[in-house]
């Protein structure tokens, strides 16, 4: 892994990061070391990258227009329905992996992007030859209900049971009275 260096920065300072080569991210990492692993959770930006837009980088900025946000094409500035969007949250979101992926998705869905689902710890990269379209007059996005409809989301994820081993296998089969007790306790008539 690649170390990489923090620098913080205002959100309406962004519009030069955007409009030069560079790589980032919306988070920290312990060490400067980018992986799962080393993500440190916490951050007021939410990035979306979007490869299969039916509106352009242009429409989307002016849907966007109450909430700060950039808007930066990707690498051929000639796609205009290929773009990354920033959006400025009005609090820190600090939430589990897990959490972080329905909070993303209902944000999304909630504007109308179609957005790629990415892991927290993706990369995203500015490119010196694409246009940027930015609003960092009108409000940051309020992230308490999306929070809370992620974690209600989150609350409602069946767990899924892994495989017995084959030890496990063999004890149960070891003692079928305990294994199938509800069987062998079920009434006649149910």
């Amino acid at each position: 892994n690649a170390r990489w260096e923090e620098i913080e920065c205002e959100f309406i300072d962004l519009v030069e990061l955007l409009k030069n080569d560079y790589a980032y991210s919306p988070f920290r990492f312990k060490n400067g070391i980018r992986n799962k692993e080393t993500l440190l959770p916490g951050t007021k930006l939410l990035v979306f990258d979007i490869d299969d837009s039916t509106i352009t980088a242009e429409e989307a900025h002016f849907i966007l227009e109450d909430i700060n946000h950039h808007i930066a094409l990707t690498a051929d500035p000639t796609k205009h329905f290929k773009f990354r969007v920033i959006l400025e949250l009005d609090s820190v979101v600090d939430i589990s992996p897990i959490v972080w992926k329905y909070f993303y998705k209902e944000v999304a869905t909630s504007l109308s992007l179609n957005v790629d689902l990415l892991p927290q710890s993706q990369l995203f990269f500015s490119y010196s030859t694409s246009p940027v379209w930015s609003v960092t007059d009108a409000k940051p996005l309020a992230v308490r209900d999306y929070l809370m409809i992620a974690n209600d989301k989150a609350l409602e994820t069946p767990t899924i049971s892994k495989p017995l081993t084959t030890a496990q296998v063999a004890l149960a089969l070891s003692d079928p009275f305990t294994t199938f007790r509800y069987a062998y306790d079920c009434a006649e008539d149910g």
